[in-house]
């Protein structure tokens, strides 16, 4: 599976994979190249400088007074890592622990140890869904942003899987309510778009409704984008963005769906009936903007990702073209349908194509285990077996940056021509994994799982396909 190795500076996931070919090593050479580049402490530590008494992020510049209190809040898989820059930051700067505190929600596999800070674990590997944890952390960074002083320094670390993370049911709505929701929105194979449109008409901090409590000091956002476009109201549900309440929309998509699936009955009765609600009172939802400061600023995305893999593969040797999705909505096999034709176009090299983004994919009725990386190598490996190939010096790799695939701790699977020979050597058959979306188990019987561990980072979906 995986191991943990660290280096002079830091522990840094150890990518595995079972390739062995020159392609296959270059291909996961790149990808681990793009998780050294995008942790989450290195992109703040990037971002963000404190000179002169001030503290600079993107064109923003707020004075920080001698003596004040900095107060760090944050919810998603990368917000530790994030804070951890932070605090080499603060450190470098000559501001010391005295001066911090604050609370930050993250999954149990990314909780590291900070001074001052309080960084929590609310959820195992592999589930991405809200928990008991996560209200109660949610709760004690209400807490903190409620009791913020005029001259409170707010700082909010948000990336993605801070939906889940950052977690307070609207008025009778019930965790187990938000659970069973998710948990049929992502069978649905619903885009993160309109599951946090969605998500935030149920909640007392998303949509904005966490920067509406407070009341005195300044707060800056730093977001890392996992989201197509980078839509800093729908990252992690946009706790601190403020939008006007939508209602309306949240009922058409849970309608679309319900459609889709023929099960209307999958949607909580608790659900409907409290946006049914809230679109009656239409005109009495918009809450006051706070009169307190803010600012919300992007210091990463899958554009970063791009970057850095092209980087990589360059200075590899390999001719770059690379490709980031602009709209939701490509399924699964349209992009392995996409891919297939571009590693059958491109018979010689060198050449990599770096793609990032996220396909849907919508679950079998009884789903295996595995995750929309897997399904997609799982994919690609089938259209290239049943057209005959492999040519030599063949590699493609699909993964989440954030080291999870759906219901699995691996971050997807990677599959070269040597790979390839031997599934059709054992007589591997693929389709009925594809089938059941069981990509996991293949993997683990036939070889081909990469495993990173959580990797501090999380910009969304990277692929790598290399012809030699």
């Amino acid at each position: 599976m995986g191991a943990r190795q660290r280096n002079e500076n830091q522990e840094i996931p150890l990518t595995h994979a079972d390739c062995s070919s020159k392609a296959g090593r270059d291909c996961v050479a790149i990808f681990q190249g793009v998780l050294d580049a995008i942790r989450g402490d290195l992109l703040v530590r990037n971002a963000v400088t404190i000179a002169d008494g001030h503290l600079a992020v993107g064109q923003c510049r707020v004075p920080m007074q001698s003596g004040s209190r900095v107060v760090v809040i944050g919810a998603g898989k990368a917000s530790g890592q994030m804070a951890a820059g932070l605090i080499e930051i603060f450190r470098d700067a000559g501001i010391g622990p005295e001066r911090l505190s604050g609370w930050i929600n993250v999954p149990d596999d990314c909780v590291v140890d900070l001074p001052s800070l309080a960084v929590f674990g609310c959820r195992p590997a592999g589930e991405n869904l809200p928990t008991e944890k996560a209200v109660e952390g949610t709760g004690r960074i209400i807490s903190l942003v409620r009791g913020l002083r005029n001259d409170d320094l707010c700082i909010c670390l948000i990336s993605g899987g801070g939906s889940a993370l950052l977690t307070s049911p609207a008025e009778g709505i019930t965790l187990d309510d938000k659970r069973q929701l998710i948990r049929w929105l992502d069978s649905c194979g619903a885009p993160i778009e309109d599951r946090n449109r969605i998500r935030r008409e149920l909640s007392q901090v998303k949509g904005g409704r966490l920067a509406r409590m407070q009341v005195a000091g300044t707060m800056i956002t730093l977001v890392i984008s996992d989201i197509l476009g980078d839509p800093v109201e729908l990252i992690a549900s946009g706790p601190t963005v403020p939008v006007d309440a939508d209602p309306e929309t949240a009922l058409r998509l849970l309608k679309k769906y319900s459609s889709i699936d023929g099960d209307a009955g999958a949607v909580p009765q608790p659900v409907w009936e409290c946006l049914k609600r809230k679109l009656n009172e239409a005109g009495q939802l918009g809450l006051p903007q706070s009169q307190a400061v803010q600012h919300v600023v992007t210091i990463g995305s899958i554009q970063t990702a791009v970057n850095a893999a092209a980087e990589s593969a360059r200075a590899l040797g390999y001719q770059v073209q690379t490709r980031i999705q602009t709209e939701p909505g490509e399924s699964v096999s349209e992009a392995a349908q996409r891919l297939v034709g571009w590693i059958k176009q491109f018979g010689t090299g060198p050449r990599v194509l770096i793609d990032g983004g996220e396909p849907t994919l919508r679950l079998a009725a009884n789903p295996g285990r595995g995750g929309r990386n897997q399904q997609l190598v799982l994919d690609v490996a089938s259209r290239l077996i049943e057209q005959g190939w492999p040519q030599s010096g063949f590699c493609f790799l699909s993964g989440g940056t954030d080291g999870e695939d759906g219901t699995t701790s691996v971050a997807g699977a990677v599959v070269d021509d040597g790979l390839l020979r031997a599934w059709i050597q054992q007589g591997a058959k693929p389709s009925p994994y594809q089938a059941r979306n069981d990509a996991y188990s293949f993997f683990e019987r036939h070889q081909g799982l990469l495993a990173t561990g959580m990797t501090g980072a999380n910009v969304g979906d990277l692929r790598i396909a290399i012809v030699r």
